[in-house]
């Protein structure tokens, strides 16, 4: 076989091992976030549940869970059903009897849907309202960031 034709079959090879590769792959592209959102925790349980609307997902509601005393894990459900899974770190300063400021990191690590494979994230700081009777807080925010998917 001449050179010639062995360059050539073995380009169609190669070709043939990466389409499969490449057929399924999205292209990804780097977005604008923002994100208003209203919540509630329960510093026994360590349960979070929150509300509210973000670009991308639109309405969502939101399940977390502190899994440290600085860090939460937790699942976005948009309005579509789409999923955003997240991580997050946090420091708490007090800055009354009953409430501390909170600087919030989110960082994005998956999902559904069309957010499967997505990265990012977003910042925040806002004031949390602590109940020491019931032992939760309550805490509005808007965060403001990317998300790749």
């Amino acid at each position: 076989m001449s050179m010639t034709k062995r360059n050539i079959l073995s380009a169609f090879g190669l070709c043939a091992i990466l389409l499969p590769m490449t057929v399924g792959a999205k292209n990804q592209v780097a977005r604008p976030l923002t994100i208003r959102c209203t919540g509630t925790t329960d510093l026994v349980t360590g349960a979070a549940f929150m509300w509210g609307v973000a670009t991308h997902s639109g309405v969502f509601t939101n399940e977390a869970q502190l899994t440290g005393p600085s860090s939460a894990r937790g699942r976005l459900v948009g309005a579509n059903g789409d999923e955003v899974h997240w991580d997050a770190t946090f420091t708490n300063t007090p800055i009354s009897s009953n409430e501390w400021l909170t600087q919030l990191t989110v960082t994005v690590t998956g999902g559904t849907g069309r957010f499967e494979g997505a990265s990012g994230g977003f910042t925040a700081e806002y004031v949390e309202t602590i109940d020491w009777d019931t032992l939760t807080t309550t805490y509005s925010f808007t965060g403001t960031g990317t998300i790749t998917y």
